[in-house]
């Protein structure tokens, strides 16, 4: 007598291989994105020091512009904040263009300092999004 899989031993193989194979993927992937999503946070806050530090040295040099952006006036010369279509945030003006950030979705002048809006794609119909407010004393 030979022994063998029964059709029933298959199909029951096989549902659970339906049912068990969708959880693991799910897993997998939840765990992918907090990975994705931890690193981001580093490379952000990373970033926000980067952007901080700039922005009070430009802050002790010159005089912060009236304006919607981040736009300070030294000494014959503007330096302006902007984001390109890249998300980069760039620190441009007397004659350099500096890398700042990347995922800034945009930047802007508020009260008492500076709110970046940081935005990561993680997969399609997922964005991770996070706000910084960092501040910058005018003198």
């Amino acid at each position: 007598m030979k022994r063998g899989f029964t059709l029933v031993e298959l199909s029951v193989n096989l549902t659970v291989a339906a049912v068990i194979l969708p959880l693991i993927y799910a897993l997998a992937r939840g765990v992918e994105d907090r990975v994705t999503i931890g690193l981001w946070h580093l490379e952000t806050a990373d970033g926000v020091q980067t952007v901080a530090e700039s922005l009070r040295a430009d802050a002790r040099t010159g005089r912060l512009a009236p304006g919607e952006e981040p736009r300070f006036l030294r000494d014959g010369c503007a330096v302006v904040y902007r984001v390109d279509e890249e998300q980069v945030l760039l620190r441009e003006g007397c004659g350099t263009t500096e890398g700042m950030a990347r995922f800034v979705a945009s930047v802007a002048r508020v009260e008492g300092g500076v709110e970046l809006h940081f935005a990561r794609p993680l997969r399609p119909g997922h964005i991770e999004r996070s706000v910084v407010f960092v501040p910058v004393e005018e003198r």
